[in-house]
């Protein structure tokens, strides 16, 4: 029986063979991150935030707050 971490590799996995799946993946994590950074943040500002080719990305602002790469 696989582990928790192997288990969502798995499922990761079979998403990046359907490029269609993995753009509903994708859309579905841009979600869960803006989430994450509106819980720690609340005062966030929401640009736009698609998925690309390799990912995904969103624009957003945070009075007085500088982010950096070590913040995710």
């Amino acid at each position: 029986m696989p582990t928790e971490g192997q288990a969502n590799s798995h499922v990761i996995y079979k998403y990046m063979n359907n490029k269609e799946q993995l753009e509903i993946l994708r859309h579905s994590m841009a979600h869960l991150m803006a989430a994450a950074i509106q819980k720690l943040y609340p005062e966030t500002k929401f640009g736009v935030g698609p998925v690309i080719e390799n990912g995904w990305y969103y624009d957003i602002e945070i009075p007085n707050v500088s982010l950096s790469e070590n913040d995710f």
